[in-house]
């Protein structure tokens, strides 16, 4: 499960402060040598899955029963998120950012987030691709596995593109993607006819085609991901991120 690590402050019985995985907070609560800080304010689950902020000397009493489960603010901020995301608006809204981020070679994430800056929007948008990430990864896959193949369907006039407003909308969607597979179908066979041509040629061809993709999809991506983690991210930095991308 997604999130910041869940630690529990308690008092143990030399009554200093340590920081406890808060799973095993209730039993040492339990045990009756560990206490929680004076005018502490608890998360405590109830039965149903969600929260209830209670009192610490409420929140000791709950704990001798070995149903309940002391939290922390991550352990509530999670279980929120998990909500939020099991319904089909913000799958929806994931599966679409996800299409967005491989019809735009990798470079989506980091386009939405740009673009959603000229908005005054740009945080909320790098954190629900963060959280979308973290709590639909499902839908997020499907999306970008939707927006890798769109432009084989979308090329160049077949049926599969489709006619009308319809049809120019979807080869508009996919014109870098498929710009991308006619650039390194070109670079394979140029470095197929450098290699001789015969079987060496027919082995560099698609060694370089798929180099040349993998390269550029992996730049778009590493170059999304410190976009979307980095709002301070600067020109050379980013240039750094998309070359490591690239190479790796």
């Amino acid at each position: 499960m997604a999130g910041a690590p869940s630690t529990i402050t308690v008092y143990g019985p030399d009554d200093k402060p340590i920081e406890v995985p808060a799973e095993q907070a209730a039993g040492l609560l339990r045990s009756g040598q560990y206490g929680l800080p004076e005018g502490a304010a608890v998360p405590v689950q109830k039965e149903d899955g969600t929260w209830e902020t209670v009192s610490g000397a409420e929140a000791v009493q709950r704990a001798q029963s070995f149903k309940t489960r002391i939290g922390s603010a991550a352990d509530v901020e999670r279980t929120q998120k998990e909500a939020e995301f099991s319904g089909a608006g913000n799958k929806a809204l994931a599966f679409g950012s996800g299409v967005v981020d491989s019809l735009g070679l990798g470079f989506g994430d980091a386009a939405l987030v740009k673009g959603a800056e000229l908005f005054g929007k740009g945080e909320q948008t790098r954190q629900f691709l963060q959280d979308a990430d973290a709590y639909a990864p499902g839908s997020r896959l499907a999306g970008k596995g939707v927006g890798f193949v769109a432009p084989l369907l979308a090329s160049g006039g077949t049926a599969a593109a489709g006619r009308g407003v319809a049809g120019t909308a979807a080869r508009a969607a996919t014109a870098p993607a498929r710009a991308l597979i006619a650039g390194t179908e070109a670079a394979g066979e140029a470095a197929a006819r450098l290699a001789g041509g015969g079987n060496l040629g027919r082995f560099v061809r698609p060694v370089v085609q798929q180099g040349l993709e993998m390269g550029v999809y992996g730049a778009g991506q590493a170059t999304s991901a410190a976009v979307v983690r980095d709002p301070q991210l600067d020109g050379e930095a980013l240039a750094a991120a998309m070359g490591q991308g690239f190479l790796h």
